[in-house]
């Protein structure tokens, strides 16, 4: 399974660059048959990045998606429409998983995805990836939340993300309370020892708006 994501960071008054991003996903997804999902980001990057994801299965998956797109007179207006709020060019995102397919169906509006990226140092794969599962188990253990572990495809090398996706805010607060009190799980982050690039940890916080 893998992430598909294209990201934009759009300057304008909320009320309407939300409006527009929403009916922009709610037209790929119809055209699509596929679910597409808009997360608005809270923390992490700027204010204003609006983030479509959808599950495919590899680059196949995400060239099917732009070749039923291509010629569509309609997303083309709409994306005309919204280029006086774009603030810059869109940047894509293919994650491969390392952990299985993500659980469920697609999360619900409202649900919030707090995600962990650092990049892996020296080369040593299979002990970062090793090490990532492990974390992620623990994760799950002390929240009873699955918690995703994929590589990025492209971009910087060696990148892996740990995807966590609560249904609500109160949910991620609670998640976040108790892995900050878990024994077993500080324990862990503590072996990291030189695993991962000084300085590549980053978080970002999101909340589903369509």
């Amino acid at each position: 399974m893998h992430l598909f994501s294209r990201s934009l960071h759009m300057a304008g008054p909320p009320a309407e660059v939300t409006a527009h991003a929403l009916a922009v996903r709610a037209h790929v997804s119809n055209r699509l048959g596929n679910e597409v999902s808009l997360w608005g980001v809270l923390f992490g990057a700027p204010m204003g990045t609006m983030s479509y994801t959808a599950r495919v299965d590899g680059i196949a998956g995400v060239q099917a998606m732009g070749a039923a797109l291509a010629g569509d007179a309609d997303l083309a207006a709409l994306v005309a429409r919204g280029g006086a709020w774009s603030a810059g060019s869109p940047v894509g995102s293919l994650r491969e998983s390392l952990s299985g397919g993500m659980p469920g169906g697609a999360p619900a509006v409202g649900s919030v995805a707090t995600i962990t990226t650092a990049v892996v140092s020296g080369g040593d794969y299979a002990a970062a990836v090793g090490w990532s599962l492990e974390v992620a188990a623990l994760v799950e253990q002390a929240t009873g939340m699955p918690v995703n572990v994929s590589i990025d495809m492209f971009g910087t090398m060696g990148q892996l993300a740990w995807i966590g996706i609560a249904p609500n805010a109160a949910a991620a607060d609670a998640a976040n309370a108790k892995i900050t009190a878990d024994a077993a799980y500080m324990a862990k982050l503590a072996t990291a020892g030189d695993m991962f690039v000084p300085g590549s940890a980053h978080r970002r916080l999101s909340v589903r708006l369509g």
